[in-house]
């Protein structure tokens, strides 16, 4: 088995880890705070390869953000043209 890495006090993406977490597992967990407020348990190497990078909050935000954007495209319907017809 590999030498843990501390990762105390690293920062990843949102997260900020505070503490390995006291869960018993064969992976090294951590506890992160999110900067949106939340905390989160995570494995060291889903911090290190950048797969886990928030507690969620991002994927919402680039959904919102994502939604957002698409309101702002005008796709013409059938509908448009005859409006405009009638008199």
């Amino acid at each position: 088995m590999g030498k843990m890495i501390d990762e105390t006090g690293n920062t990843y993406g949102y997260l900020t880890v505070i503490e390995r977490a006291k869960e018993k597992s064969k992976s090294v967990k951590w506890l992160c705070k999110c900067k949106c407020g939340n905390e989160v348990i995570v494995s060291g190497t889903s911090l290190r390869t950048g797969n886990t990078k928030s507690c969620g909050c991002l994927q919402k935000e680039k959904t919102r953000e994502r939604n957002e954007n698409l309101s702002l495209i005008h796709i013409p319907s059938p509908r448009d043209g005859l409006l405009s017809r009638m008199p």
